[in-house]
């Protein structure tokens, strides 16, 4: 399989793409707006290992929410 030279990068201290070793990543499933049920699915996949954890920011109260 040929596969396509791709550029290393960081996200935040965690490489990808290069030669860097595989990360595990995800992206939470609760409404950002409320944060206390985001901040828990936050804790609950890095105790399970995931390297990178993706938010969505898609309106005014997930981005009032965001700073918690």
């Amino acid at each position: 399989m040929i596969r396509k030279q791709t550029k290393k990068i960081l996200v935040g201290n965690i490489p990808v793409g290069g030669c860097s070793e595989i990360s595990v990543q995800t992206m939470t499933k609760t409404k950002t707006a409320n944060a206390v049920a985001t901040i828990s699915q936050i804790e609950r996949a890095a105790q399970a290992g995931a390297d990178i954890i993706r938010v969505t920011v898609n309106d005014e109260a997930a981005a009032a929410s965001i700073k918690e």
